[in-house]
This record gives C-alpha cells, structure tokens and sequence, in this order.
C-alpha cells in the first residue's frame, strides 16, 4: 500500500458523491475512514458501475482551490483518500489529507 502524494495529476480530479445531497461517500478501509479520489471520469464511472447503486454520482473537482476547500471540509474522522480505486482492488495507494492539503499549499 502506497502513502506518498501522487505528484502527478491535472484537473479534473473526480470523487463520488450521494445523489440528492452535497455529501462525497466515505469508504471504511482497513478501519481507516477514506475519501475516493480518481484521475479519470471512466474509473470513476467504473466504481459507480461495479457498486451497483444508483443513488451515487460522480462530482468533478475542477481546480486545486476546489479540492483543497473540499478536503478542508471532510468530517475529522476522514482522514485519508485512495486514488484511482475500483471495488474490489488488488491494491490501493492510500494518502493522507493532511499530506494532500500540505501538497496543495505548497504548490
């Protein structure tokens, strides 16, 4: 399991959101609280796909402000995020928030 900050991404990020409410889904893995973070719209279609419910939908994150304001705002108990991940990974490359918002206010 990867934890270093994925140095490499352009915007549109994509996450996945809850149809009919702001809030983006939190996924329990290996206890720890995480946001989905994908670098394309298609993998993140994928996961909406393989999870089957049709009350989740995919939300762009234009720019570093918007993702930095959306980390900012995630509840204190989600503390990381996991890119690119589909439902059943064989890996995953696990980052920390605060590691991601300390990327993004040094760039």
């Amino acid at each position: 399991m990867a934890q270093c900050v994925p140095h490499e991404w352009e915007y549109p990020l994509y996450t996945i959101g809850v149809v009919g409410g702001g809030e983006v889904v939190a996924v329990d893995f290996e206890g720890r609280s995480c946001v989905l973070i994908y670098r394309t719209k298609e993998l993140a279609e994928l996961y909406v796909e393989q999870a089957g419910a049709t009350r989740l939908k995919i939300i762009a994150i234009e720019n570093a402000s918007d993702f930095r304001r959306g980390l900012e705002s995630l509840p204190p108990d989600v503390g990381f995020t996991i890119w690119d991940s589909v439902l059943q990974p064989q890996s995953v490359s696990l980052v920390a928030v605060r590691d991601l918002l300390e990327s993004l206010h040094n760039s």
